[in-house]
């Protein structure tokens, strides 16, 4: 089948051959047997053909790539493209090559964004694949720094975010960093330089790679994560913000900004979102607000579990057994420790099968079998951490408490887990938290030591200045209690007593030296009692029960008004859990067919509210539907009805599996004064939301009448002789499908696709666009807009031409002069309707109907790989060709009149009529510059002429007859040559009538009736010097 010939049309060779020249490293033929769904002896078979050619190279077990030309690499992508369907892997190989731009390796990672929750082989190759390209595409592309670095640094981002629980895989991304952040500072690119570090001292829990110096540092100085100033940055800020605070150990403010993120995030931040959760739900826990470390915990447990992410499940199930074993719940840590591990595949030993042992190991640690804990560390027992494991790093103080104790106890030092070395690093950390821990146990190994007392107490001092901004009191407690009793031993008695009573009040209960550290620690594992914690890990709230009802109204009272309605009903269930102390929320209401529909939910996902795990909730939920009715509470949870008035009721939803907060516990006048206190909030919500409403219709209303006026001065372009064409424009006008208007220069494009718009039922703008006039690299800038700070000089935000348009049309001019990287990118808009700005994080929605228009043979630009084939399908939907004025001669002395009334009209003149003569040579001239020559022509009479007739001596000379036509045609086209060369005759020919002059009467751009900076790209893209 391959004999003699490589083929590159064939799909499975073309895959073969870009998978060995995309990979870092040789693939087995049972790997390439995965990516392209064929057998493996089919596979080798084509490797040999291949080998002949020197294509493919075999080394012991597996298969490189050889010397493939580039020609053939493109014409093999290509295929890959063409051939494979996009649901299928192979068919993203052919956007990998080292040429390819950065929009076509976005279209890569989109697309395993949704396949990684499965994991599979021939998918995790891709992603090297993606971080290869990445790592290349930095190394080799410091030149676009300044145009790309917004772009490149976002696609580092994802990809490390697709990475986390994937070991190797996350080895190569992590290398990403540096590269991302180098180009990012060349290009002074602040935002995403900020991002890049914030992010790469996070990896640093997952990998083992050691990170630059120099990022390490910036991140330390770096104090707020400052505000860069745009609607949309600022939503993705709380993801970030949060997760540097989490990074440095100061966990109130990680709440603080998780209560500031948005529900829901499109694809590209929403893998960061979930980060942030996880790192609230730790951090809360750290500060014992159990309800909210638990709800948001199993909440994303049980959504992982239902969308089949299995390892996203397993990361949520572990950090629950690590509070369990926190809070002294043996038996359910000691279940979902189990669970973990019994679902490990013992080939794939990873980062979370390996914490799941230490969790292990800790649990027996908490217990007193530290014989079983050493063990499982060392991997002498049956479930121990096996040699060939992944190093995880130590991020819970815990964790260290366990070895210090080990190594108390006389226990051989854990090869995996030095404690000298751990303490060390840690000390040079940026988390406050670990690193107090750390200077605790550095001075605990000191007194044991028999070091110096006054060193001893300086590090336990450092470890409490360190640990006070973290809001842990358990960590506090232990290096409070560790400094009074150094303080007792050299005498200090009184500061000591105030270092037991502030060890005293973050513990909840005394303690004096008697009590051994290790003893200590175990007595602030909390030992559950009954069957649920309670809320808040202290036992008390910060008020009594009954001023349940003034929290929630101080709630309110400190919050501004929203301007989403969504965002105001959000806010609404997420005070209700936050001050009465639920681990999820929801509010509901009736639709029109009366079903029960949820507007809003805290730590409570669609994927939840669909699963057969709810069902018996809302049915529950479903029996309030009476008004008035009570408040309601039952095995699901509290059920507040809200009576919203014309809207119906509503209902509020609390509920918790592991904690007892007060709303469980609150009396039915509490319940009663809640309710109307939670309606009348909806009911402001409702109403603020139809006043805004209102006044954005009446601003429509007031912009539309702008542009309407401003349409109706421009001049009638039309006539008799394209009354077919206007039937059709009359249809097409009412949908929304995208036009194509084709015709030479002057035609009249752009007032055809006006009168589209003012045909359609549209109510936004007509925005039009002339790409020639825009240089190179403002294209981004341009249709997709800026955000202040994307790049050197961008000092304010700019909206672009996608966003400019929406609900109206964009209409763009010389569709085929955009350049393949944008035709990339407009495709991917053309097909969702979203994009982001350039230096942005959130994806816009706009709601634009696309009109373009062309004087080119696209079908030619796409033959010969100047226009993507795919777009010009999405672009030409509805194609019109508008004919040349020289084809329709019918039409020209009633444009003449149109025009002659409309000039009139502007500039206070005289109407006058045409002799016989005039009007014959206005017929029998060719017009080659079409309608725009011709309304340039009788512009130019109105304006110089006064006399009572049309004087055509003052048409341009060269055009006053249709006699001189031929000589000027046989002069441009006589050897048929192609456009552009077509293009740079006729601009020779126009630079020499006009003497190399540009501007003034006699001028290029009078005589072209073009803009100076269209002219002027043109005229540098020709060579074509001017005076």
């Amino acid at each position: 089948m391959y004999a003699g010939t490589v083929s590159p049309s064939d799909p499975i060779l073309a895959a073969l051959t870009l998978s060995l020249r995309l990979s870092a490293a040789p693939l087995s033929e049972r790997h390439l047997s995965l990516i392209t769904g064929q057998p493996e002896e089919n596979i080798r078979q084509i490797l040999l053909d291949l080998e002949g050619f020197g294509f493919a190279a075999r080394t012991e077990a597996a298969w490189t790539c050889g010397t493939v030309p580039p020609s053939l690499l493109g014409a093999m992508a290509a295929t890959v493209r063409a051939k494979i369907p996009e649901s299928r892997m192979p068919h993203y190989l052919g956007f990998l090559l080292p040429d390819a731009p950065l929009e076509e390796c976005e279209l890569v990672v989109r697309y395993l964004d949704e396949e990684l929750n499965q994991q599979a082989p021939e998918t995790l190759l891709c992603l090297e694949f993606v971080i290869r390209y990445l790592r290349d595409w930095g190394e080799t592309h410091a030149d676009a720094a300044f145009q790309k670095s917004s772009q490149y640094a976002e696609m580092v981002l994802i990809v490390q975010s697709q990475c986390l629980f994937l070991n190797s895989q996350m080895q190569m991304a992590v290398k990403l960093t540096p590269i991302a952040y180098a180009l990012t500072q060349q290009s002074g690119n602040e935002r995403f330089r900020t991002l890049v570090a914030i992010f790469g001292c996070y990896l640093k829990v997952f990998s083992d790679e050691p990170l630059p110096q120099d990022i390490s540092r910036y991140v330390e100085r770096l104090g707020e994560l400052p505000d860069l100033g745009d609607k949309e940055m600022q939503d993705c800020l709380p993801l970030f913000r949060g997760i540097l605070h989490y990074v440095r150990g100061e966990y109130p403010h990680v709440l603080k900004y998780y209560e500031q993120k948005l529900e829901v995030y499109g694809w590209k931040y929403r893998r960061f979102a979930m980060l942030l959760a996880s790192c609230a739900s730790q951090s809360a826990f750290y500060l014992r607000q159990y309800h909210l470390s638990l709800g948001i915990n199993e909440s994303s447990r049980r959504t992982a579990a239902l969308a089949g992410d299995r390892m996203l499940s397993m990361f949520w199930m572990l950090h629950l057994a690590f509070a369990m074993l926190r809070v002294g719940d043996m038996d359910a840590a000691l279940l979902n420790l189990d669970c973990l591990f019994m679902a490990f595949d013992a080939r794939q030993y990873n980062k979370t099968a390996v914490s799941t042992v230490r969790g292990i190991a800790l649990y027996h640690y908490l217990n007193g079998r530290l014989r079983s804990a050493h063990a499982l560390l060392t991997g002498q027992a049956a479930r121990g951490v096996s040699p060939n494991a992944p190093h995880v790093p130590f991020e819970d103080p815990l964790n260290l408490d366990m070895l210090y104790a080990l190594e108390q106890a006389g226990f051989p030092p854990i090869s995996r887990y030095p404690l000298a070395l751990i303490v060390k690093k840690l000390k040079e950390g940026t988390n406050r938290q670990l690193r107090g821990a750390a200077l605790r146990i550095e001075a605990l190994r000191l007194r044991d030591r028999g070091g110096d007392p006054k060193r001893e107490q300086t590090l336990l001092r450092e470890s409490l200045d360190c640990i006070s901004g973290t809001g842990d009191r358990r960590e506090e407690a232990l290096s409070a209690n560790e400094l009074a009793n150094v303080l007792e031993r050299i005498g200090d008695a009184a500061s000591a007593a105030a270092l037991r009573d502030q060890a005293e009040a973050c513990a909840g209960f005394r303690v004096d030296r008697s009590v051994s550290y290790q003893q200590m620690v175990l007595l602030l594992t909390r030992h559950s009692q009954g069957n649920r914690l309670p809320a808040l890990g202290d036992g008390h709230y910060d008020c009594p029960q009954d001023s349940c009802v003034e929290r929630c109204h101080r709630a309110f009272n400190a919050c501004s008004n929203e301007t989403c309605l969504t965002s105001a009903l959000h806010r609404l269930v997420a005070i209700a859990q936050k001050e009465l102390k639920s681990e999820r929320g929801a509010l509901f209401r009736r639709d029109e067919d009366d079903r029960l529909v949820c507007v809003a939910a805290v730590n409570l996902t669609d994927m939840e509210l669909k699963s057969e795990q709810m069902r018996p909730c809302l049915e529950w939920l479903d029996g309030f539907s009476d008004r008035p009715a009570a408040p309601g509470r039952g095995e699901q949870g509290l059920c507040l009805p809200l009576d919203i008035g014309e809207s119906g009721l509503w209902l509020l939803y609390l509920d918790s599996t592991f904690t007892d907060g007060p709303f469980a516990h609150l009396h039915q006048p509490e319940l009663h004064t809640l309710s109307y206190l939670f309606a009348s909030e909806v009911r402001s919500a409702l109403r603020l939301k139809k006043v805004r409403d209102e006044e954005s219709r009446h601003q429509k209303e007031r912009f539309q009448s702008v542009v309407l006026q401003e349409d109706r001065n421009i001049a009638p372009l039309f006539g008799t002789g394209l009354g077919e064409l206007l039937e059709q424009v009359r249809h097409v006008s009412v949908t929304d499908a995208p036009v194509l208007i084709l015709g030479e220069t002057g035609v009249g494009k752009e007032v055809m696709a006006r009168q589209i718009h003012l045909m359609s039922r549209r109510s936004g703008p007509f925005i039009a666009v002339h790409p020639a006039s825009t240089p190179e690299h403002l294209f981004e800038s341009e249709f997709f807009g800026h955000e202040r700070g994307a790049f050197t000089g961008a000092i304010k935000q700019k909206l672009g031409f996608f966003e400019m348009a929406d609900e109206g049309t964009l209409f763009i001019d010389e569709v085929g002069d955009i350049p393949p990287a944008i035709q990339t990118k407009l495709l991917r808009v053309l097909q969702e309707q979203r994009f982001i700005r350039v230096g942005g994080t959130r994806e816009i929605y706009s709601s634009f109907r696309l009109i373009t228009a062309t004087n080119k043979n696209l079908w030619q630009e796409v033959q010969e790989g100047r226009f993507r084939e795919d777009l010009l399908y999405r672009i030409s939907v509805v194609p019109l060709m508008l004919p040349p004025l020289r084809e329709r001669r019918q039409d020209i002395i009633p444009l003449v009149q149109n025009f002659m009334e409309h000039f009139c009209r502007r500039y206070n003149q005289l109407p006058f009529a045409l002799n016989q003569e005039e009007t014959a040579v206005l017929r029998s001239y060719d017009w080659p510059g079409n309608i725009r020559e011709l309304k340039n022509v009788i512009e130019r009479a109105v304006i110089l002429n006064r006399l009572p007739a049309l004087n055509v001596p003052h048409s341009p000379p060269h055009r006053k007859t249709s006699e001189e036509t031929p000589n000027r045609r046989g002069f441009v086209v006589d050897d048929i040559p192609t456009l552009d060369e077509l293009e740079r005759r006729y601009l020779e020919y126009i630079f020499n009538i006009a003497s190399g002059c540009v501007y003034g009467e006699k001028g290029m751009t009078e005589l072209l009736n073009l803009k100076r900076s269209t002219l002027y790209t043109k005229l540098k893209k020709h060579g074509i010097m001017l005076r």
